[in-house]
């Protein structure tokens, strides 16, 4: 599978450059193939020889591969999200949630969700939307966590204190978004370092909650986070 979903960045990268640049037919077969480490399945090699002979369009090509993508997704046969990512680039996995997250079953559904929040622009979106996607009633929403950051999670205190390192004007509103943090140093860092943040003034938060309010903990960045809805 892995091999299969590297193809499938490989050959989408070159439709996407057909659009972008306006190649028509200066990439070959086997130039495309040079980017695998094996053959490349006959199915790709056959949309690109297509797209060469001027037979099948970039854009068509395109929704021919995501198809086959995102059928491999809503049958949950992806396992390994983080290699995923990478290929796929955080813009993509954003759009990538809001393609699919109603077609796949519960347990995928969270863990798409968690994963994409964490890698992706997803966590920018409008807070009544993401507030939503948190909130569903769906079962299994442990798989918002993976394994180690699950069993840690088990072991927290049954109240925590947690950062936010944000604007001043959020923090006077008291409109907090859902992104907090264990550690008081990763607040000041998203508050007085982050570049998002260069141009604004900013402030850090302390709270103390129940565990029972917290809806998930993510370490994949090393920043103890907490999704909290205040």
């Amino acid at each position: 599978m892995e091999t299969e979903i590297l193809e499938f960045a490989c050959v989408r990268h070159y439709f996407e450059d057909s659009i972008n640049l306006g190649f028509n037919h200066f990439i070959s077969v086997l130039e495309v193939s040079k980017f695998c480490e094996q053959d490349i399945k006959i199915e790709w090699k056959s949309l690109i020889e297509q797209h060469i002979n001027k037979k099948i369009t970039a854009k068509k090509a395109i929704e021919k591969i995501d198809k086959w993508f995102l059928d491999l997704v809503a049958d949950n046969k992806i396992e390994d999200w983080n290699h995923l990512g990478v290929l796929l680039g955080s813009n993509t996995l954003a759009d990538l949630f809001f393609k699919i997250y109603k077609q796949v079953d519960d347990k995928t559904y969270w863990m798409l969700l968690g994963y994409c929040y964490t890698n992706s622009y997803l966590g920018f979106d409008e807070k009544f939307l993401l507030k939503l996607l948190f909130t569903s009633k769906k079962p299994f929403r442990e798989f918002l966590m993976n394994k180690e950051e699950k069993n840690l999670f088990d072991t927290f205190p049954e109240e925590l204190t947690i950062y936010r390192g944000c604007s001043l004007s959020e923090i006077e509103s008291k409109d907090y978004r859902f992104s907090w943090t264990l550690s008081k140093d990763v607040a000041n860092f998203f508050a007085f370092e982050y570049h998002r943040n260069k141009n604004t003034e900013c402030g850090v938060v302390e709270l103390t909650v129940k565990k029972e309010k917290v809806l998930a903990y993510f370490n994949g960045r090393q920043e103890e986070e907490i999704i909290f809805l205040s």
